[in-house]
């Protein structure tokens, strides 16, 4: 698929208030168009998984609480996309996934651009995001997710071709369960640290594990700071890459296996506090950060030492007639 075949898709699900899905970055390389076609096919076959998702019954054998899930209702399997971005040329092994999301970010931006969105692209922009908490912009009426991108590296390819005809759904059933990349919109610079392991911006996902995570994303995902911690997986060391299994379910692979002999043990657990996130921020080495930064303090730490300071400035005059 060509750039303009992607402006073409993407102006079309502009207009389509009932589409969801996610786009699909391809930067894995094929000998034929055989082959791609092959592995999107299953790519798509195993996301959508069952016609239907049974929440209830799925809360029953998981022991949880029923859940209000958004719009499950009316995410029909014929309004389901997945739009392919073609970006062969770039690479997606981790050193270059955040130049990767400045592509994508850059092609995106220039889909919007096309629908004259350029007045209110900015902040449209970063409503989707999840920056400014509103996904649901009137200028991006689709429900297909720009919070974060799918991306089908050559490990991805190899893994979907092999599953295309062996893939069994049994529960239980972990050999040869493909895995595909998702990748956040967000740089994890922009990302304020909350405790736990920084944020890397992006994890594996098991296909057969796409559709729980767009509930997720449309529980959790409307910023970006509230979606490092509650839809992907914490790790517990340096060196694991998280892998997406379902809602509160992940298994970890090593990055580079029997390579990474310092394997440093990340915080667990949220701080108590600005001043204890801050305590524990500074209690990782830097060179375990990865691209995440401390931020800035939230509002109502601010607020909060705004109020202390004028109510020290008040009572300093008092304390001086007395």
């Amino acid at each position: 698929m060509s750039l303009d075949d992607f402006y073409t898709t993407m102006d079309r699900l502009a207009g389509s208030p009932g589409s969801w899905g996610f786009i699909v970055v391809r930067t894995a390389a094929a000998s034929d168009d055989s082959q791609w076609t092959r592995a999107y096919d299953t790519l798509r076959r195993l996301a959508l998984g069952p016609n239907e998702i049974d929440h209830d019954a799925r809360n029953a054998r998981q022991n949880k609480r029923p859940r209000a899930y958004p719009r499950s209702a009316a995410k029909t399997l014929d309004l389901f996309n997945l739009p392919v971005l073609d970006l062969q040329t770039a690479r997606a092994d981790d050193e270059s996934l955040d130049d990767l999301r400045d592509l994508v970010n850059q092609q995106i931006d220039r889909s919007l651009e096309r629908k004259q969105r350029s007045p209110q692209r900015k902040s449209d922009r970063e409503d989707i995001n999840g920056e400014g908490g509103d996904r649901e912009s009137t200028l991006w009426p689709a429900k297909l997710h720009l919070d974060g991108f799918l991306v089908v590296d050559n490990n991805a390819m190899a893994e979907l071709l092999a599953a295309s005809d062996t893939y069994r759904a049994e529960p239980g059933y972990n050999e040869g369960r493909p895995t595909v990349i998702f990748l956040d919109a967000v740089d994890p610079h922009n990302v304020r640290y909350q405790g736990g392991s920084p944020f890397m911006g992006w994890m594996r996902v098991e296909v057969q594990s796409i559709r729980d995570l767009e509930l997720d994303l449309e529980l959790h995902g409307h910023n970006a700071e509230k979606r490092s911690l509650m839809v992907y997986p914490q790790r517990q060391w340096h060196g694991q890459i998280p892998v997406y299994r379902g809602q509160g379910h992940a298994r970890f692979i090593d990055a580079k296996p029997g390579e990474i002999t310092d394997k440093y043990m990340f915080p667990q657990g949220t701080p108590r506090g600005w001043q204890g996130t801050v305590a524990t921020w500074e209690s990782i080495p830097e060179k375990y950060r990865g691209r995440q930064s401390l931020g800035a303090p939230p509002a109502w730490f601010v607020r909060r030492q705004q109020q202390e300071e004028n109510d020290n400035t008040t009572k300093a005059p008092l304390e001086k007639t007395q």
